[in-house]
């Protein structure tokens, strides 16, 4: 950023030899830029906000010569993303939440040949989908948890070919999942409080000896 203003560079992570991050200026605001090193080679991949309205990237997860990630526009509200690098292979990826409502989706995680995420439904609940990189491909798995109340985070951890995670709101309790990636196979596997839960405590899960693991408290223990 020319002059005495500061440009507040953010790495988001680097693919093919190129380094991905969010920088400010006076022109586009905060936005997603390339850089190979160089000041010559750092330039903007794309002002996804026009102006000096910034697109809020955060949630970035790189797959495949490719990476998604959730960014705001005034048209969309903050959404599924995905970008190769180049300005025109940026774009929205799905409108989870149709319209000028957020999806915000989140806890990007890879299973198989699928990425996993957290984001809103059309019926205001808190859904698990997937996607396969392609906008048909982009789908709500199953509603998990209920808006109101409901505390992140929600830790998706791959063990087994399975994806575990926890929910926590004020209308179902806290609760531990387990999912196979479809809507039959995703499943509460242990309720730790049955209702009026807002416990944002992480279960830190992780796997020890073969086992997944994870801390939670109880009412009882």
């Amino acid at each position: 950023s020319p002059g005495s203003g500061s440009f507040y560079p953010v790495i988001l992570g680097s693919m093919n030899n190129t380094l991905y991050l969010t920088g400010t200026d006076n022109v586009h605001g905060t936005e997603l830029w390339r850089s190979d090193g160089t000041g010559a080679g750092t330039t903007l991949v794309k002002d996804i906000v026009p102006g000096t309205f910034s697109g809020n990237i955060s949630n970035v997860f790189f797959d495949n010569n490719a990476f998604y990630f959730s960014a705001s526009d005034a048209q969309h509200g903050t959404e599924f993303w995905k970008s190769d690098g180049t300005e025109a292979g940026t774009l929205l990826l799905k409108d989870l939440v149709p319209g000028s409502n957020s999806g915000f989706p989140s806890e990007i995680t890879k299973m198989g040949n699928n990425l996993y995420f957290i984001a809103r439904d059309q019926a205001n609940g808190l859904a698990l989908w997937k996607t396969d990189g392609t906008e048909a491909g982009t789908v709500l798995v199953k509603t998990i948890a209920a808006v109101t109340g409901n505390n992140y985070p929600f830790e998706l951890k791959v063990y087994n070919n399975l994806l575990f995670f926890h929910t926590a709101d004020l209308l179902n309790g806290f609760k531990i999942w387990k999912s196979d990636g479809t809507t039959a196979g995703t499943d509460v596997i242990k309720t730790v409080f049955s209702s009026n839960t807002t416990t944002s405590f992480r279960c830190n899960f992780s796997v020890v000896n073969g086992i997944c693991c994870f801390q939670v408290m109880d009412q009882e223990h």
